[in-house]
């Protein structure tokens, strides 16, 4: 009786079991399962139960996703859908290998099967060989980098956004990360793209430019990108560790306080 006024009466607030109970007791009263038998009560409650606070805690430990070699697993997704492009293409099949976090991307005017056997036949089989694995996942921070980037080049425009992704995927695959501490272009090709401000504003390697040298280089580039892949690889376990390290630690909290 004393448990249902405090928590349900006129002057509750149905607040938690650890709050009632202090009250309980600032009130003079005291029994040893005063705690269990409060908790068991806001358990039952409905209102309580249905106007909770939503706890965005993560409640389960992180499993970081790793894969041994480049272009041996692809995450596929779909984004869309758009305003209706050249075609009346309306959607983005993407998709992005786990190792180098290299993306390919195709407007397309329907989703269904043979557009997609076709994408992954014309994207990763004939250019990067045949994948060990396809699955659907991890495309969602580069999906949200890929309209964010159409969105800025498109400015207050809403067509157009089919002609700005090759320079978007463009964009992307140069950009530095830190997480592998190279681009996207490098741990492909061996080596770094040109960008257009080069050519604008020339640099050392484009004002020296030999074609014989160059060949050169880029063939020793070639036979050192392992080596590269795998220092990347190396980085972005460590990243991934500490991340999961982090997140785990919020996990481990919650659980203690939910025990308590």
């Amino acid at each position: 009786m004393i448990i249902d006024e405090v928590h349900n009466s006129s002057c509750a607030l149905h607040s938690g079991y650890k709050t009632i109970g202090a009250k309980i007791m600032r009130m003079g009263y005291f029994w040893p399962s005063l705690y269990r038998d409060v908790a068991k009560i806001v358990k039952r409650c409905k209102s309580c139960q249905r106007h909770a606070p939503q706890n965005r805690m993560p409640r389960h430990d992180m499993i970081p996703v790793n894969s041994p070699w480049p272009f041996h697993k692809w995450a596929i997704d779909i984004v869309g859908p758009f305003s209706a492009g050249p075609g009346n293409v309306k959607f983005l099949i993407v998709a992005i290998d786990y190792f180098t976090k290299w993306v390919e991307a195709k407007a397309v005017r329907t989703i269904i099967e043979v557009q997609v056997r076709n994408f992954v036949w014309e994207n990763i089989v004939c250019k990067f060989g045949i994948p060990r694995g396809l699955a659907n996942g991890l495309c969602e921070v580069t999906n949200r980098d890929i309209v964010n980037g159409i969105k800025k080049r498109l400015y207050e425009k809403r067509t157009g956004w089919v002609d700005e992704l090759p320079n978007v995927l463009w964009a992307h695959r140069t950009t530095f990360k830190k997480s592998i501490g190279e681009t996207h272009f490098s741990l492909v090709y061996g080596s770094e793209a040109v960008i257009p401000a080069e050519i604008l504003v020339p640099t050392h390697r484009v004002t020296n430019f030999d074609e014989e040298v160059n060949g050169e280089a880029l063939h020793e580039n070639l036979n050192l990108v392992e080596e590269r892949r795998l220092m990347a690889a190396i980085r972005e376990a460590n990243n991934k560790h500490q991340i999961a390290k982090y997140y785990n630690k919020r996990v481990r909290a919650l659980s203690f306080d939910i025990g308590e």
